[in-house]
């Protein structure tokens, strides 16, 4: 957005501190992305961006940290227990550990319900074999390693196989589809584009996020070639 014909001059000139469009006057101007635009000797831009994509599955975040960022207005009570599964009381700013507890758990049961993008081919005899075995990670929550003579992917946290290593194991595990507006409410409503979240099918772990054109194939995120 654009503050045209505002007092900055003025206010820089008195030593003020700027700390956002609402402390200057003049007309608003509210600006379409990737355009071109003329400034005047008195208009700010003013422009924000989103922070990082953060790491690793938010429900597994320290609900401590949730609520430090809700108090620095980082956060809202709705993302915090939408997002994160922790529930902070609005009256009294605190953490309500019953019922962050049954959130977290009511957003890993809804993970193992979402539709699988293939057939599971996981094989129970396999799940923990070669739990002893050296295992390589490749990721917060994958690792691949040797069972009966051959490389398989399997997630870090629980153990569960998810797919031989020359695979792509996104084709063997829960996905879900989800709009840009999901990750936050100000990002772009097209359709063309959709976030991919994809689930451990074992322990409902959110293993790792994609954003791809609605439609396309699947993301390799690890093209293995072992011996």
């Amino acid at each position: 957005m654009v503050k045209r014909g505002s007092d900055i001059l003025e206010r820089l000139n008195k030593g003020d501190l700027i700390k956002g469009p609402g402390d200057l006057s003049g007309g608003t101007d509210i600006m379409a992305g990737k355009r071109t635009f003329w400034l005047g000797e008195t208009d700010v831009l003013f422009q924000e961006w989103n922070g990082g994509g953060g790491y690793g599955d938010p429900i597994e975040r320290d609900p401590e940290s949730v609520k430090a960022d809700i108090a620095n207005g980082l956060v809202s009570l709705k993302y915090a227990r939408q997002v994160y599964g922790v529930v902070v009381e609005p009256d009294t700013g605190e953490i309500d550990r019953g019922k962050t507890l049954a959130r977290k758990r009511h957003i890993r049961n809804q993970r193992v319900r979402v539709t699988q993008s293939a057939t599971d081919m996981q094989r129970n005899d396999l799940q923990r074999q070669g739990a002893d075995k050296p295992s390589h990670r490749l990721g917060e929550y994958v690792s691949v390693r040797k069972v009966e003579g051959k490389w398989r992917i399997f997630c870090q946290q629980c153990g569960r196989m998810l797919s031989d290593a020359g695979e792509n194991y996104k084709l063997h595990v829960p996905m879900a589809e989800y709009p840009l507006t999901r990750a936050n409410p100000r990002n772009s409503k097209t359709k063309r584009f959709v976030l991919r979240e994809f689930y451990c099918p074992g322990c409902a772990t959110r293993i790792e996020v994609d954003m791809n054109l609605k439609g396309a194939p699947l993301i390799w995120s690890y093209r293995l070639k072992l011996d």
